[in-house]
């Protein structure tokens, strides 16, 4: 499949949702809140990465955010973080992120469900920050992390 994504937030009963290994472009659409799985990965998906809050009456219910080897620049949003509070596994290696992890981590709240984060081949600046080792001291929680100036890390 080629070309851009359309805004999904209306299929509401959409709960997996891989599109991996195509040619897509344009920018993340929105999803609907139900969806647990989005699996984008090696595609041509471009620009910030943002993902809005859902409805003020539901809850998101993303456990599995998959959008590697894209073409995603910017930061790495505290929104990922808030508007998924039940994320598991979250891939964002090869894309074109920036910057520190301080606004991201800082948005991880105790009862984050994060178990794997794989940042790596980005243009991500610093260390881990501590606020995910906190979490790394209640589960076993992986961060990848690669910036041409410092080691990966694994907490």
């Amino acid at each position: 499949f080629s070309g851009e994504l359309e805004d999904m937030s209306r299929l509401l009963a959409l709960d997996w949702l891989d599109l991996s290994d195509n040619e897509l472009s344009g920018p993340l659409p929105a999803f609907p809140a139900a969806v647990r799985w989005i699996d984008l990965s090696n595609n041509r998906l471009a620009g910030a990465l943002e993902l809005p809050p859902p409805a003020a009456d539901s809850e998101r219910l993303l456990v599995l955010l998959n959008l590697a080897s894209n073409k995603l620049s910017g930061s790495l949003p505290a929104s990922v973080t808030s508007a998924a509070p039940h994320l598991s596994f979250l891939d964002l290696s090869h894309n074109s992120l920036s910057g520190s992890l301080n606004a991201f981590a800082a948005a991880l709240a105790p009862t984050n469900q994060l178990l794997q984060v794989n940042l790596s081949h980005n243009k991500l600046t610093g260390e881990v920050p501590g606020r995910m080792a906190i979490l790394a001291a209640v589960r076993p929680v992986m961060v990848t992390m690669k910036d041409g100036y410092t080691p990966v890390h694994r907490i």
